[in-house]
């Protein structure tokens, strides 16, 4: 009889890290499959020369898309916005940085080199003028998501928000996980804040 309850309790364990690791790969599948399409639809010519590093990160992602679901469990009608930084310089590497926003909750993620295992190194709570705790202003997500909050075709331009030919900065992929299951994402190669834009203009 011990046997059998042991058995069984065994079995009931890996039904359900298997689901675990099935519904994380599939979730990992759309956020490629959505970042994919990103880069076809991109006006800046950088993009193309993301696939490597996708293909990169889509192996790597795992690690925290259990972050993500419990995000999700936890706040069941709320959108998510995951941001994946990349090194402008390092062709074909992973994230080096990421970050995961929902509410007024910011968790910030980055590689530890040479591992390219992701560390926690901060969890933010965002005011509602999107500073955080120690008063970094957050103008891409405050933008993006009042951007996404009036319509769903907010990734259609993205040299709305940036531009392809600075010497500096990162390769960025936002990527808004929607109650409904629905992912849309946008590459950005330097985000310009909108009062910097305003200027220019």
């Amino acid at each position: 009889m011990k046997l059998t309850k042991t058995l069984i309790l065994t079995l009931l364990i890996y039904e359900i890290l298997s689901f675990q690791y099935s519904y994380g790969q599939e979730l990992n599948k759309q956020i490629d499959k959505s970042q994919k399409i990103a880069i076809s639809k991109s006006p800046f010519k950088d993009a193309k020369g993301m696939h490597r590093n996708l293909t990169q990160q889509k192996q790597l992602r795992s690690e925290y898309l259990t972050i993500i679901d419990s995000l999700r469990t936890k706040f069941q009608n709320d959108t998510i916005l995951l941001i994946e930084n990349y090194n402008y310089i390092c062709l074909g590497c992973p994230a080096n940085y990421v970050q995961i926003q929902i509410g007024d909750n910011l968790i910030s993620l980055r590689s530890d080199f040479p591992s390219i295992k992701y560390k926690t190194t901060k969890i933010n709570k965002l005011s509602k003028s999107y500073s955080d705790t120690i008063g970094s202003y957050h103008s891409d997500i405050n933008e993006l998501i009042n951007e996404a909050s009036i319509s769903d075709n907010w990734n259609i331009n993205p040299a709305k928000y940036g531009i392809d030919g600075c010497l500096d900065g990162e390769h960025t992929f936002y990527s808004f996980i929607y109650p409904s299951g629905k992912i849309i994402s946008m590459y950005m190669r330097c985000w310009i804040d909108i009062e910097s834009r305003k200027i220019t203009k």
